[in-house]
């Protein structure tokens, strides 16, 4: 074969087209419920997400349920919700950016204060830190660090070890995101553990004006456009599962939109009636029943009947 032929035959090789994995994008119908929407996995950065999509075919809006994101003061199972054009903002806000330096502000708090009380002691010429010698002989903090990391590592590399053959075994297809369910701590030996903890207890206590004034005010993860306020929970008068949710916010839905519901709720509008209302009580429950309460009415009881003779 001529070397031109050669480099036309591998010119076609080459060409010859390959199949590529293209992502297309769902398809919501009016007609047909489809049988499972699962989310992205990008959709686990924000615990529990619910997403509620709403859309015409040319202009939609999406919402997002989820439980509390970073630091908050809401309990780790209630309910917020986030526009998800904000999701962003609120995943940017989680940690505090000035964490890293707060945290070793009180590190070197803490040793200053360990020293001073003899919790460790520095021995030798690099003044290396040691325990006393009635704690483990004496032994030094970095040395029984550094063997509890290595032991940690050995037993990680042979759990995923397992791991990958208890898959094989099984034909299944190994988790990207396996983790090993132990920490380094959980292999520091017992009576270290013991021994940092209860000094841990009384450092917090001791030390607890000098710890509050390096942390400073907490830090809170801040929702909305400008990340310029609280995460707000959800109303409800019991805690939601996922699917749970689903159902009550489709029941919410339908409730404000049948009979002659209140739809279309604008901050505004129910203030100004609120207002209106003044301190008349029947105004006031029409307008509660209007804005709180849509598609529903208060039940007023039935006049009595005074023509009846008295029994």
């Amino acid at each position: 074969m001529s070397t031109q032929q050669t480099s036309d035959a591998e010119k076609t090789r080459n060409e010859v087209p390959r199949a590529e994995k293209i992502k297309v994008p769902l398809k919501l119908s009016a007609v047909h419920a489809p049988a499972e929407m699962p989310l992205h996995d990008d959709s686990k950065q924000l615990p529990g997400a619910v997403v509620v999509a709403i859309t015409c075919g040319v202009n939609h809006a999406e919402l997002v349920f989820h439980h509390p994101y970073g630091e908050t003061r809401l309990e780790k199972d209630k309910w917020v919700c986030t526009p998800i054009h904000e999701v962003q903002t609120l995943l940017a806000n989680g940690v505090d950016p000035s964490k890293d330096k707060k945290d070793a502000k009180v590190q070197e708090l803490r040793l200053a204060f360990a020293l001073e009380v003899g919790h460790y002691v520095k021995v030798g010429a690099t003044n290396e830190l040691h325990l006393p010698p009635s704690i483990l002989k004496g032994a030094g903090v970095g040395d029984i660090r550094q063997a509890a990391k290595a032991a940690w590592e050995n037993a990680k590399r042979e759990a995923h070890t397992k791991y990958l053959s208890e898959c094989t075994a099984a034909k299944t297809k190994p988790k990207k995101d396996w983790k090993f369910g132990h920490s380094v701590d959980a292999y520091l030996p017992v009576e270290f553990r013991e021994y940092e903890k209860t000094f841990n207890q009384k450092f917090k206590v001791d030390r607890k004006e000098e710890i509050a004034k390096l942390i400073g005010k907490p830090f809170e993860t801040l929702a909305g456009p400008n990340s310029d306020r609280s995460q707000r929970a959800v109303s409800a008068g019991r805690d939601y599962t996922p699917e749970q949710l689903v159902d009550g916010i489709k029941r919410t839905l339908m409730l404000s939109t049948s009979g002659d519901g209140q739809f279309d709720v604008h901050y505004r509008e129910a203030y100004a009636t609120f207002l209106a209302a003044g301190d008349d009580a029947g105004k006031l429950k029409e307008f509660i029943f209007q804005f709180a309460f849509p598609g529903m009415r208060p039940i007023s009881a039935p006049p009595a009947d005074t023509s009846a003779p008295p029994t």
